[in-house]
């Protein structure tokens, strides 16, 4: 009797034990709460646990989570859940399941429970591809979709946010954060589900490390690059082609192949220093879009001359340089004091003179400019607009809308008038501008928009007396005779460190290998009469939107040198990217900027003899935020072995500088020719 008394204590136990890690034994007599991809889906039949500890869901609601569709027979008695190209039939109080046609063993049966058909929730998710989890804490199925990084392609992102989380579980409801990833950083793709990545480090791609926000980070996306000759393309032989292209003797010297260099000021306002020094003291300063003359260099900085004919220093990793072709000797200032013939003109004069006079309007904030003037010149290839204040007027913030196109450009400041927050549009009807209008966007911002027919270069200034802000709108076509060079990475932190892109099995760093190979591709250019602009030389303050930023204002075509890295050390070749559509950019602009990128690849394989990764499109940060035609290229792989070895060889860093300058050069005459 004493040993039948424990083993019915024994039953007991276990029982209890059951009941409590899964809460419900009996029909419905616990609700459980159902997460997809992070977020909560219900039914108006709740879902349970079974006496077989299977979550049970009714068939509709299931199926139409999964993006499926649902099908009940009621003289068999099956409930039959399709998605996509993969069909399942359940059978009412049978435990035999019928997957693409083959009979699979059910650990439980489908019933029917309040007038619902109910079936397995694990046995349908994971049937249909998808990871299913049970947290006992709370009564919660986690349902995720995750696509293996094969059908991801290159399984590879870079950060683009400043400081990004990285977390538990696809969504930002998982708690708490496990680390964080800084813009630039590289990560691999172990999964996906909805708009969410599961991602690891490169050096650790076995060890999933969380999830990532797909739209922080920048995905590597696969397009075919073409194999037959491009239009217009003549075919040659190799034989040929050695004899055309020449490897130059490149003679390091940037400054001395150019006539005079220039830099373009690329923050709201950079500091002008008696001398070459951080401590040194300031004597003036100078601001975004203003172009200085270079008449000297030393330890990272620039000795500029201004206007006036006073000099000082500037730092040199807050500008971009300009390197003028051979026989130019004219370093390009705006003609501030003619910028042509004025076409249309909006005043209002009811404004005090000086902002802190105190008779503005009542609940206006005192201390904010009031806009007077806005005043539009029509020029040789341009149209400029001033924008005038009853003090001083910081530069706006410039931001490019799509459908329709047009530039906006945010003031902090008053509209000066009746407050009826905005004034009859000016009519301008010059390409590509359509009309220009303003109004008060909010409490303390005004926004003057201009109205395009097409993409354009834009150049912001402030002018002399500083109540006065200068904009210059031109068209991307035609085509300057200018290439942006912006060697990948190199970007100065907080930590005051510096981002070394990737990192060799030996420990050559990108940053290092595409500052040498745009220098060369930069002589190579001048040598062939194109103005050179770069976005950095040594490292650089600049953001990833400053150096696209830069193409803006000075039109031209913009290329970004990198080298590869991939978690699988074999991964060899080269790949060149275009813009995606995230960036809003005209059909035109993305098309242009594809054949750009064709043709670089084209040049690159044909010297380089790498594997051909294809021509790709990608919305990275400093190719959806180009006005111009823009690409970004990869010429090796830094992670395989052999090609970081080559891509620390001088002759490999010279053939790809002159592959690179080829490509631009033959899109060039494309575009001149019409032949697009």
């Amino acid at each position: 009797m004493k040993k039948k008394s424990r083993h019915a204590w024994a039953l007991l136990v276990v029982f209890m034990m059951l009941t409590f890690l899964f809460p419900g034994t009996a029909r419905g007599s616990t609700a459980v709460s159902i997460l997809l991809n992070g977020k909560p889906i219900e039914s108006d039949v709740e879902a349970y646990i079974d006496e077989n500890s299977r979550t049970m869901v009714p068939a509709r609601f299931i199926a139409e989570a999964l993006g499926g569709e649902v099908a009940w027979d009621a003289a068999s008695r099956k409930v039959e859940i399709a998605r996509g190209v993969l069909g399942v039939e359940l059978y009412i109080d049978e435990n035999i399941a019928r997957v693409d046609g083959k009979d699979v063993e059910m650990d439980t049966v489908a019933v029917i429970h309040q007038e619902r058909t109910m079936v397995p929730l694990r046995f349908l998710a994971e049937t249909f591809g998808m990871d299913v989890d049970w947290i006992a804490e709370t009564g919660t199925v986690t349902l995720t979709k995750v696509i293996s990084p094969d059908e991801i392609r290159n399984g590879l992102v870079k950060v683009t946010g400043t400081a990004v989380n990285i977390r538990p579980g696809p969504g930002t409801d998982y708690e708490p954060v496990i680390s964080k990833v800084f813009q630039g950083d590289e990560l691999f793709i172990t999964g996906q589900t909805g708009d969410w990545y599961q991602v690891t480090r490169l050096a650790e791609h076995d060890k999933p490390m969380g999830w990532v926000a797909s739209w922080l980070v920048e995905l590597q996306e696969t397009v075919p690059a073409p194999e037959a000759p491009l239009p217009g393309e003549k075919e040659t032989t190799d034989d040929e082609e050695k004899e055309a292209r020449p490897i130059p003797v490149l003679p390091g010297d940037l400054a001395g192949l150019s006539s005079n260099r220039s830099a373009l000021v690329m923050k709201a306002s950079v500091n002008l220093r008696a001398s070459s020094s951080l401590e040194s003291p300031v004597i003036g300063r100078v601001s975004s879009g203003d172009w200085l003359e270079i008449i000297d260099d030393r330890d990272g900085w620039y000795q500029i001359r201004l206007a006036d004919g006073e000099t000082g220093w500037v730092a040199a990793w807050l500008v971009a340089t300009r390197y003028e072709p051979p026989g130019k000797d004219n370093y390009p200032v705006p003609q501030r004091n003619n910028p042509g013939l004025m076409i249309a003109s909006w005043t209002e004069k009811a404004a005090p003179e000086n902002p802190n006079e105190g008779d503005y309007p009542e609940g206006i904030p005192e201390n904010l400019p009031l806009l007077t003037d806005i005043e539009v010149f029509q020029g040789e290839k341009e149209i400029t607009i001033r924008v005038k204040a009853n003090g001083a007027l910081s530069l706006p913030h410039a931001l490019r809308l799509t459908d329709p196109y047009r530039m906006a450009f945010d003031f902090h400041g008053i509209l000066a008038g009746e407050r009826d927050n905005s004034f009859a549009p000016l009519q301008i009807h010059t390409y590509p501008v359509m009309q220009v209008r303003a109004g008060q966007f909010e409490q303390e911002t005004v926004r003057v928009v201009a109205d395009l027919k097409d993409n354009i270069v834009h150049s912001v200034a402030r002018l002399d007396d500083e109540n006065t802000v200068e904009i210059v709108l031109k068209p991307v076509f035609p085509m300057e005779k200018t290439v942006v060079i912006d060697p990948g990475h190199g970007t100065r932190t907080n930590w005051s460190s510096t981002d070394p892109g990737a990192i060799g099995p030996t420990g050559i760093a990108e940053r290092d290998v595409v500052t040498n190979i745009s220098r060369k591709l930069g002589e190579i250019l001048l040598s062939q009469g194109y103005a050179v602009i770069f976005t950095r030389q040594e490292d650089t303050g600049l953001t990833l939107e400053e150096r696209a930023g830069v193409a803006n204002q000075t039109g031209g075509v913009f290329v970004s040198v990198h080298a590869n890295a991939h978690p699988d050390r074999s991964t060899a070749g080269t790949m060149t990217f275009y813009p995606g559509t995230r960036g809003g950019g005209s059909e035109e602009l993305l098309s242009t900027s594809k054949l750009l990128a064709e043709l670089v690849q084209r040049e690159l394989l044909s010297h380089l003899k790498r594997p051909d990764k294809g021509v790709r499109q990608a919305n990275f940060a400093v190719l959806r935020n180009a006005h111009t035609p823009a690409i970004l290229v990869e010429i090796a792989f830094l992670s395989n072995p052999e090609e970081e070895k080559l891509l620390a060889q001088e002759d490999f860093q010279n053939r790809a500088a002159l592959a690179m300058a080829q490509g631009i050069q033959k899109y060039m005459e494309r575009l001149q020719d019409g032949s697009r």
